[in-house]
């Protein structure tokens, strides 16, 4: 029944957050959810990319990976699903528990990503746990910035 219960709701957030289709792609025009502030600093370094990346596009990107820093900090999980991007709820395949160690250890982690690469349509990331470094990436999906490959 939970099972179940997980389907109908990634399905109908699929259906509301336009996972169907992409259309109108515009990057300066990011929807993020507001949350409380946190102490998030996406710093940059960037590495390789498109020089035609513009600082909105950027900003907007890193905007994205700060809100779902703190939606995951603060168990908001219709900002952290608002903020997939569809490939990563297409993917799930358990329910998602935003109050646990691993949970807040990895909205920490992102609240100190660093952005090493990007380009006009995915922007990538870095972050650390325990040590360790890791890698993400967003995307731009029907005009938004969205988080991907965590």
């Amino acid at each position: 029944m939970k099972k179940m219960l997980f389907i109908l709701l990634a399905g109908s957030i699929l259906l509301s957050s336009g996972c169907i289709s992409s259309k109108n792609q515009n990057p300066t025009t990011n929807s993020v959810p507001q949350l409380n502030p946190t102490t998030t600093t996406i710093k940059t370094i960037v590495i390789s990319g498109d020089k035609n990346v513009t600082a909105d596009e950027t900003n907007a990107s890193s905007q994205a990976v700060k809100a779902f820093s703190d939606a995951i900090l603060t168990g908001n999980k219709t900002v952290f699903f608002d903020l997939l991007s569809c490939a990563m709820i297409q993917n799930m395949r358990e329910e998602i528990d935003l109050s646990g160690e691993g949970a807040q250890k990895l909205g920490k982690g992102l609240s100190n990503a660093t952005l090493i690469v990007k380009y006009q349509n995915k922007m990538g990331y870095q972050y650390e746990i325990d040590g360790a470094t890791n890698s993400f990436y967003t995307v731009l999906e029907n005009g938004s910035w969205k988080i991907d490959g965590i």
